[in-house]
């Protein structure tokens, strides 16, 4: 499930590349953000096939092996433990992950090499050989080979990440949530599962879009008004030192605490102060801290915020 954090990503980008447009639309800038979230839905099927892929190397490389005309005892006789690994015949029948790929055309038939190296490496893996060996041929067993495998095989892969920036731009920022809901997806996997097994949902509150394109219509629309608050409010700073990412942070950060009621002040604030630490300069968090606590101050004293729902109403204004 894609998390209101990434959400947040998502829309502070695509906000910063319309407001550096002179001809972008809000309605084209909008498309472009529900693309990129259902571009994150589509990495984590594909992700959840790749061991399905490099199940099927595997199998193709022991029948080459029946197929030479002397064939070792080795090849005679191959261990067939991940080729039968529960969980990927599981991951292999499951027919949400097959209708979604087929449907959306999601595969790694054009990376046929990227499979060849994954599967190499895990076939060099210590814990690869001790599953091998292993006389313990249980669902736990196979189940905990997989999730070794998405923890410690694709995060650092640097020939993965040129694979999946050659198929979309969006995807550079997704893959550590992606891996993590690909775990998640395994974890819930029992012996009983079977290929109705389900899925993770794209949204984990039905109104989650909503949200996302909300709030950045909202920015769009309202671009005028709260960049003026956040000028009046960084006026002594240094216009060379503000990059131009803190301004699009600080004004997603006031549209959500101005049209979000239900959302707490605190909750929004500390999230934009995090991702400025990731996605603008070294000093920006401290610089973007200061000017959200004089603005929102000033917004209370005009009451302009409001706030519904339990321990909402009368937020305190000392945010910092």
């Amino acid at each position: 499930m894609i998390s209101r954090r990434l959400l947040r990503i998502k829309v502070i980008k695509t906000l910063y590349g319309h407001l550096q447009s002179t001809d972008r639309t809000l309605g084209q800038s909008e498309k472009e953000l529900l693309h990129s979230i259902q571009k994150f839905y589509d990495l984590y099927h594909l992700l959840l096939t790749l061991v399905v892929d490099m199940a099927d190397y595997s199998q193709s490389r022991m029948e080459l092996g029946l197929q030479k005309h002397r064939p070792t005892v080795e090849e005679l006789s191959p261990n067939t433990r991940f080729v039968d690994n529960a969980v990927v015949q599981l991951l292999r029948s499951n027919l949400e992950l097959g209708h979604y790929n087929q449907s959306n055309r999601i595969s790694w038939v054009d990376y046929p090499r990227l499979i060849k190296k994954f599967y190499e490496n895990l076939v060099s893996r210590e814990y690869f050989q001790e599953y091998l060996k292993a006389d313990d041929c249980s669902f736990a067993t196979d189940k905990k080979l997989i999730l070794e495998f998405y923890t410690k095989e694709l995060e650092d892969f640097e020939d993965l990440y040129t694979c999946l920036e050659d198929q979309s731009m969006f995807w550079m920022d997704d893959i550590e949530f992606i891996i993590g809901m690909v775990l998640k997806t395994v974890k819930t996997f029992k012996d009983s599962s079977d290929e109705n097994a389900k899925l993770l949902p794209l949204y984990k509150e039905v109104e989650d879009e909503t949200f996302a394109t909300r709030l950045l219509r909202r920015s769009v629309l309202k671009r005028e008004e709260y960049l003026e608050l956040i000028g009046k409010f960084s006026s002594n700073w240094d216009v060379d030192r503000i990059a131009f990412m803190d301004t699009v942070i600080m004004l997603a950060s006031i549209s959500e605490i101005m049209e979000f009621p239900n959302i707490p002040i605190r909750v929004s604030f500390n999230e934009y102060i995090d991702l400025a630490k990731f996605y603008s300069t070294p000093n920006s968090a401290s610089f973007i801290n200061g000017v959200l606590d004089k603005a929102i101050a000033q917004l209370k004293i005009e009451n302009k915020i409001e706030k519904q729902g339990r321990g909402l109403v009368g937020e305190e204004s000392d945010i910092s």
